[in-house]
Parts: C-alpha cells; structure tokens; sequence
C-alpha cells in the first residue's frame, strides 16, 4: 500500500457509509499501516429493516437458477482479483497455500 492507507467502508442498509478514519489496522508481516476502519457507527436496526423490507423480497423473486447466476457472478469476480486479495491477505501472516 501507499503511504496513504485505505479507509475500509461498509455497505449497511443500501448505502455506503465511512468517510473518516478511525482504528488503524497495520500489517502483522512489517508493521505497517495497510488500511484504517471507519469511525461512524453502523446502525444494525437500519440494517435488519432493509435487509427484511428490500433484500428479503428480492432474493424471494429470483429462482434457483437466478440465484446461482448471482452466486457464479460473485465466484468470477473473486477469481478475477484474487491477487489483489492474496496481496492483502499476506499481511496477515497467511501464505497463498493458506
């Protein structure tokens, strides 16, 4: 990472929130500061009610096959940055075997 890190974000009730930092997170290997988590609070009530009111409905309209595209999406996108995740996942300790 850069000298400046990045601030990790959440995806809570349809939105993305974190735009300040607060804990710094830095890597187990050399020390360094690799990324910061965001200091607003997540609120889980919001969260609950959007995931039953709009997420609920939605995944309830798709089929099995719908479904499957979606989780095959997620797979090819996975597999398609898994060196940018194994570059972050190595600064934890792990190795690629891991």
């Amino acid at each position: 990472m850069t000298a400046q890190s990045t601030l990790l974000q959440s995806y809570i009730g349809g939105r993305w929130i974190g735009t300040t930092a607060a804990t710094p997170l830095n890597s187990a290997v050399n020390g360094r500061l690799i990324a910061s988590t965001h200091a607003e609070s997540i609120d889980f009530d919001e969260a609950v009610t959007y995931a039953r009111k709009q997420g609920l409905p939605a995944l309830l309209k798709l089929d099995f096959q719908q479904r499957a595209g979606i989780l095959r999406a997620l797979a090819k996108y996975l597999n398609e940055h898994k060196e940018q995740l194994y570059a972050v996942s190595a600064h934890t300790g792990a190795t690629r075997a891991d």
